[in-house]
């Protein structure tokens, strides 16, 4: 193939010329070959073959089937291409295939069979596709095409398209001539059909292209109810139709034409809509002279106007006058309508052949050329002018939606999409409940009512639900607030309250429990969750329930603000302010009393060690207490004999009894085998048990009277001296 320049076509009476044709080049030239070996199997008849590669070629067959085979007949690849045998494809020179799918576009599948694109959109309403072709020359793309209504072999076009899929030249060939009847086999319709549901009388019988029997039981012509006041016929031609005329074939019955059917004719009207509704289309004709003799058998009047309904109507009305001759009812017998005229848009001429001459002229004046309808989206009385900004469509009668950013002027699609809260290609549909904003992408808060979330700016019209707040609804309350508008405080006895309830859900304060913290810890308990147990508090009562402080102090022996710290080496009593005395050993000191439980340190005395001996120990202090005077000496005596005499049948164990020596001057009294002096412990024991004695010696007992030994205080907790022996001896004098 080569490009030429100045070449014209020559067809019958149509000449045309063209600056960028093909040429064919007559001798044949093989650019490639190969072989198919045995095993080749195929479901259907072949059809038509593309290689790929030395061992590779794309085939069809005639059930829709176009499938990759290697030359030993393997299946590598398979997909559905164009229906009713016409899977004509090629393949390009990067190995791609480009084939017509079934919804006639052209694809492209790359090389590896992993992309599928679409090169050409089937967007001309006129012509389908039947064949492609790449050229290994120019690498171009011819596409064959036929028209979707009128597919004949006198009619196609052939479109030259760049790699890109854009459309560089169009070759149309047509021998149409002005008697092509593009009603042929087109959908009718009878308003009230003679018989209903017989086949006799079916619209359809008026577009088949049968007219030699013109009985009405001859079965090829439509017949209406010749009872009704009104009678409706039309074609429809399924698209818009430059039309040239329209002739009708009237039942005759196959005899001679006269008075028996022409009344019923009579005032008939045409009209050409592009709806069924005659009214919103063109009057071709309306009967105003014809007679019953006058009117024709086969009648053809002019028409060259654009539509898809070719309607027949015929009326009596009551009311009305009519001439004397017209018929009573209205009758619809029409043995066949042939509408004449071009099957594609944007031509004209005798036979369809010749380009309007306005580019963005849609339907031209079949005669004459002169544009009578622009294509959309173009205005102008050439159709020169694309519609103004904010306008579209057919005559740019349209309005662009206020809602669409880029209206296309052809078609109102709203090309830079939509203001937010709006969605569609016009923009015209609101965003879905419970979505908002551009494209619709948002999703609304927690609205009280989803329904009333604003679908352009999220915005809850009337209000929240309980827990949020804001105009979105999308914020949940602040810390320690819940409820609807978040006006409701927590309980201070929350750590963080339900945004919503407001239940103490994460817990409550330290010192609070229960489900919504509404309890104080139980007494001696405390803290978070009340699991901490309170200290050494004086009144337990007054422990803290929140932090365990003692409100009132500490039991002796402990301080801190909790009393849980125990006094250290060396300190006891109320907050540990008291200093040991000096113990034997410092860690016997009692943190709660002081005392010393180990005795004292040489030259102190005392329960607690703070009383300082002058010139004596501890054991000697006591024996000079002890022998300090003859009297005191005497008393004890005479207290010794007079407890002897008293309990010298009792029966004691010596073994268990506390030994403290005396000087030997006194007389052992109480004492194991082996030690002197007075068993104190067994006296003072044995003094509470004499009857009549016992209050008198507590008394005595009570008293505190330093110089006794520190071992009696060890035991009794007591400070002493000899005057207690001196009251105990009275006590007995006396009785």
């Amino acid at each position: 193939m080569e490009s030429l320049a100045g070449i014209q076509i020559t067809e019958g009476t149509l000449r045309e010329g063209n600056k960028c044709l093909l040429k064919l080049i007559y001798t044949p030239e093989v650019h490639q070959h190969l072989t198919l070996t045995g095993g080749f199997v195929f479901p259907y008849d072949f059809h038509h073959l593309s290689p790929v590669t030395p061992d590779k070629v794309w085939v069809s067959d005639t059930r829709n089937n176009l499938i990759l085979k290697n030359t030993a007949g393997g299946t590598l690849h398979h997909i559905m291409d164009l229906y009713n045998g016409n899977g004509v494809h090629t393949v390009n020179s990067m190995s791609e295939l480009i084939y017509i799918d079934r919804e006639h576009g052209i694809k492209k599948l790359s090389k590896d069979r992993k992309t599928l694109s679409t090169l050409i959109n089937n967007t001309l309403s006129e012509w389908k596709p039947l064949c492609v072709y790449w050229s290994p020359f120019t690498e171009d793309l011819l596409v064959g095409m036929v028209g979707k209504f009128v597919a004949t072999a006198d009619t196609g076009i052939v479109m030259r398209c760049n790699q890109a899929g854009e459309i560089t030249q169009r070759m149309q060939k047509t021998t149409m001539n002005k008697n092509l009847n593009i009603a042929l086999n087109k959908p009718a319709y009878m308003q009230y059909q003679y018989i209903p549901g017989d086949k006799r009388y079916d619209a359809s019988n008026a577009v088949d292209g049968r007219k030699s029997e013109l009985r009405l039981s001859g079965g090829q012509c439509a017949s209406s109810d010749p009872q009704k006041q009104t009678a409706t016929w039309w074609v429809n031609l399924t698209s818009i139709q430059s039309i040239h005329h329209i002739t009708i074939f009237y039942m005759t019955g196959n005899g001679i034409w006269g008075t028996f059917y022409t009344p019923s004719f009579l005032g008939f009207s045409l009209y050409v809509s592009n709806t069924t509704d005659k009214s919103e289309g063109v009057l071709c004709f309306k009967d105003t002279n014809f007679t019953t003799s006058t009117i024709p058998a086969v009648f053809t009047t002019k028409c060259t106007v654009h539509g898809q309904y070719v309607i027949y109507y015929n009326e009596r009305l009551p009311g009305v006058s009519y001439p004397e001759v017209y018929s009573k009812d209205a009758e619809a017998d029409l043995c066949e309508v042939e509408v004449y005229g071009c099957p594609i848009t944007g031509y004209y001429g005798s036979n369809c052949s010749i380009s309007c001459p306005d580019v963005y002229c849609q339907y031209c004046h079949i005669e004459t050329g002169s544009c009578e309808w622009c294509k959309p989206g173009y205005q102008g009385q050439q159709c020169e002018s694309a519609c103004q900004h904010g306008f579209f469509g057919q005559d740019c009668a349209d309005t662009c939606n206020g809602r669409c950013h880029g209206c296309n002027h052809i078609n109102g699609i709203c090309e830079s999409g939509c203001l937010a809260g709006w969605i569609g290609n016009d923009c015209r549909k609101a965003c879905d409940e419970g979505f908002y904003g551009h494209g619709c992408k948002e999703t609304c808060g927690h609205c009280r009512d989803v329904q009333e979330c604003s679908h352009i700016n999220g915005t809850c019209v009337t209000g929240c639900d309980a827990g949020y707040h804001e105009e979105l609804c999308k914020t949940i309350c602040p810390n320690g607030y819940f409820g609807q508008d978040c006006t409701e405080r927590c309980k201070d006895t929350c750590t963080g309250c339900n945004h919503v309830n407001g239940l103490c859900d994460s817990g409550c304060q330290p010192g609070w429990t229960g489900h919504n913290c509404t309890r104080t810890c139980v007494t001696g308990s405390y803290g978070v969750n009340c699991s901490d147990t309170c200290g050494h508090c004086r009144d337990v009562n007054q422990c803290l329930h929140s932090n365990g402080f003692c409100l009132n102090g500490c039991k002796e022996g402990y301080t801190g603000s909790m009393c849980k710290i125990q006094c250290i080496t060396g300190s006891y009593g109320v907050d540990c302010n008291d200093t040991c005395g000096h113990c034997r050993d410092v860690n016997q000191c009692l943190y709660s009393n002081g005392l010393c439980l180990d005795g004292c340190k040489a030259g102190y005395t005392g329960s607690l060690c703070k009383i300082l001996l002058a010139n004596a120990t501890s054991s000697q202090s006591l024996q000079q207490n002890l022998i300090n005077g003859e009297s005191v000496a005497t008393a004890v005596i005479l207290l010794v004999a007079i407890v002897v005499l008293i309990l010298y049948k009792r029966s004691y164990d010596a073994a268990q009894m506390r030994h403290i020596p005396l000087s030997g001057s006194i007389k052992t009294l109480g004492c194991n085998h082996g030690w002197q002096g007075v068993n104190i412990k067994w006296l003072l024991s044995s003094l509470q048990n004499v009857d009549g004695f016992s209050a008198e010696l507590r008394e005595v007992l009570t008293e505190t009277t330093p110089g006794l030994s520190s071992d009696i205080l060890k035991w009794w907790n007591l400070e002493m001296d000899g005057s207690f022996l001196k009251k105990a001896s009275k006590k007995l004098a006396q009785s």
